[in-house]
C-alpha cells in the first residue's frame, strides 16, 4: 500500500543505530524493551509496552502481535514523561527501575499496579516508589529477574520484587521487600540474575548469594553435587581468582579477574567443559559447575559484562564487544565473538535476546530480535 512504510525486520544480525539525535549516558534491556538516559537527564523507552514498561506516556502508539495477542509497542525512542530526572536505571524481565537525585528508587511495569477483580497482578505506567528511607547510589537486576537490587553508599544491599501469587509487601501488595542481604563484607559493585545476585567487596573478591541449583553460587558444589539450594546470605566464589567484576545471569554467573580475563560458572558451565551431544531443556540435571571456568577471549582484555537468559557480553578495553551463547544445547562454539561493527562502545546492556550499547559518539546502538520494537526503529538504516 502506497506511503506505508515497510515493516522492519525482527531480526538485525548487526548493530543498527537506535535514533540520530538522541545521546545517551546509560543504558538497560529488559526481555523485549530497552531504557535509556539521556544527557539531559530524560528517560526514553523503546520496545514492548505489554506490561507498560515503557512508562506513563500515552505516545506508545504502534502495536505489535496480531489478534488476541496484539499489544502496544514503540520502535522509536519515547520520552517517559511524569518521572523524576534519573541518575541511574535498571531494567527488569518486564519492568523498569529508576534512582532518582536523592537515591530513592522508582519501578514501573508489570505487577506495580497492584491488583486486578481476578486478584492477579496488574502493572502499572505510572512508578511506584519503592518503600523505605533507603538512599541507594545504584540499582541492579536483568532480563531474567522479576526484582531488583539497591546498593547503599555503605557498601549495603536491599532487593525487592513484586509478588505474583497474591502474597502481601510492603506496599498494598505492590512490593516485596526490601530485605537487606547478610554478608560478611560491604560491597562496591552489585549485579542481579532474578534467582541470584553477586558482588564485588570493597575489599576485592567476588560474592554471590541466592539460588544454588546449577552452582551460581561459586560454592564449589551446586544443590545436585550435595552443596545448599540456596543461601540468603551472600558467600565467596571459590577459586581465588581475586574478581574485579561480576555479572548474574539465569542460572549462571561471570566474572573478570584484574587482569581482565574472563570466567563463568553455573548452568551450561561444567568444569572439566564437557557437553552431551544433545541435552534436553526438561533434563535433569543439566550440564552445569559450581567453579569458575576460563572462557578463550582470544587474547582480548575486557573491562565489562553483561549477562541475561541466553546469551552473555563482555566489553574489552579498546571498545570492541564480544558475546557469546549461555544455553547449555550441544557442543557448539561457545567461544565470545567480536561483535561486528565500526565504532568502539563504552556501554553494553544485555536483554533477553538482544543488545544495545552506547557508542563513544554517545549514540544507541542494538541488534539481535526486533520482533517488539526493542532494537529500535533506526529510520535511517545507518549501521553502528
Amino acid at each position: 500500500m502506497a506511503g506505508v512504510p515497510p515493516k522492519p525486520p525482527d531480526y538485525y544480525s548487526e548493530p543498527v543505530r537506535v535514533s540520530d539525535g538522541l545521546r545517551f549516558t546509560a543504558i538497560v534491556a529488559g526481555h523485549e524493551h530497552t531504557c535509556a538516559l539521556t544527557i539531559d537527564g530524560e528517560t526514553y523507552c523503546w520496545g514492548s509496552n505489554r506490561y507498560e514498561q515503557l512508562g506513563p506516556t500515552s505516545a506508545v502508539t504502534g502495536t505489535c502481535g496480531a489478534g488476541a495477542g496484539a499489544y502496544s509497542c514503540s520502535a522509536e525512542p519515547v520520552r517517559v514523561h511524569g518521572v523524576p530526572s534519573f541518575t541511574a536505571l535498571a531494567a527488569t524481565r518486564w519492568g523498569t527501575c529508576g534512582l532518582d537525585s536523592s537515591g530513592g528508587a522508582h519501578c514501573w511495569g508489570y505487577g506495580l499496579g497492584g491488583r486486578d477483580e481476578r486478584g492477579l497482578p496488574a502493572s502499572s505506567g505510572v512508578p511506584v516508589k519503592v518503600p523505605g528511607e533507603h538512599a541507594f547510589v545504584a540499582l541492579a537486576s536483568g532480563a531474567s529477574s522479576d526484582g531488583t537490587c539497591g546498593l547503599t553508599a555503605e557498601g549495603d544491599v536491599w532487593c525487592w520484587a513484586w509478588p505474583s501469587d497474591g502474597a502481601s509487601g510492603a506496599s498494598a501488595g505492590v512490593f516485596t521487600g526490601p530485605a537487606p542481604v547478610a554478608a560478611p563484607v560491604k560491597f562496591a559493585a552489585i549485579s542481579f540474575g532474578g534467582g541470584h545476585g553477586c558482588g564485588i567487596a570493597t575489599t576485592g573478591g567476588a560474592y554471590c548469594w541466592g539460588n544454588n541449583d546449577y552452582g551460581a553460587l561459586g560454592t564449589g558444589a551446586s544443590w545436585h553435587e550435595g552443596g545448599v539450594r540456596e543461601s540468603a546470605a551472600a558467600v565467596p566464589v571459590q577459586g581465588g581468582l581475586g574478581l574485579r567484576h561480576v555479572a548474574a545471569g539465569s542460572g549462571y554467573s561471570c566474572g573478570l579477574d584484574a587482569e581482565g580475563a574472563a570466567y563463568c560458572w553455573g548452568q551450561g558451565y561444567p568444569v572439566d567443559g564437557a557437553f552431551p551431544e544433545f541435552q534436553r531443556l526438561s533434563a535433569d540435571p543439566l550440564p552445569h559447575g559450581s567453579l569458575p571456568v576460563p572462557l578463550d577471549t582470544r587474547g582480548s582484555r575486557w573491562i565489562a559484562l553483561g549477562a541475561a537468559v541466553t546469551q552473555a557480553c563482555g566489553l574489552a578495553e579498546d571498545g570492541t564487544a564480544h558475546c557469546f551463547p549461555t544455553v547449555p544445547i550441544g557442543r557448539g562454539d561457545r567461544r565470545p565473538v567480536e561483535v561486528d561493527s565500526d565504532r568502539p562502545c563504552a556501554a553494553l546492556a544485555v536483554g533477553g535476546s538482544h543488545v544495545c550499547a552506547i557508542g563513544t559518539d554517545a549514540l544507541a546502538y542494538c541488534w539481535g530480535d526486533g520482533y517488539a520494537g526493542q532494537v529500535g526503529r533506526t529510520p535511517s538504516g545507518r549501521r553502528w
